[in-house]
């Protein structure tokens, strides 16, 4: 259950990445204010699935695997993400 959380918290940081950096580049054109945004972002984005790699190695078993598969409007498997957590 843990380790299932955490991994959709390392998707959605993600794609909060992605969209960030989509938002970034056609947006602002300020530079300070699209530097301070993408690096908040980066940081969550390191910071969640990091969080998540320790807590789930001491809340869960030695060894728990999560896949997660995301697809496209044509059922095709576009974004596969496997999240492996080891003591």
């Amino acid at each position: 259950k843990k380790a299932r959380f955490y991994g959709w918290a390392t998707i959605g940081a993600v794609y909060g990445l992605i969209i960030a950096a989509e938002i970034m580049f056609s947006r602002y054109s300020d530079f300070i204010v699209s530097a301070l945004f993408g690096a908040v972002m980066l940081l969550l984005a390191i910071a969640i699935p990091v969080l998540g790699f320790f807590l789930s190695s001491k809340l869960t078993p030695s060894y728990t695997k999560q896949e997660v598969m995301f697809k496209d409007q044509q059922g095709y498997p576009r974004i596969r993400i496997v999240l492996t957590f080891r003591d």
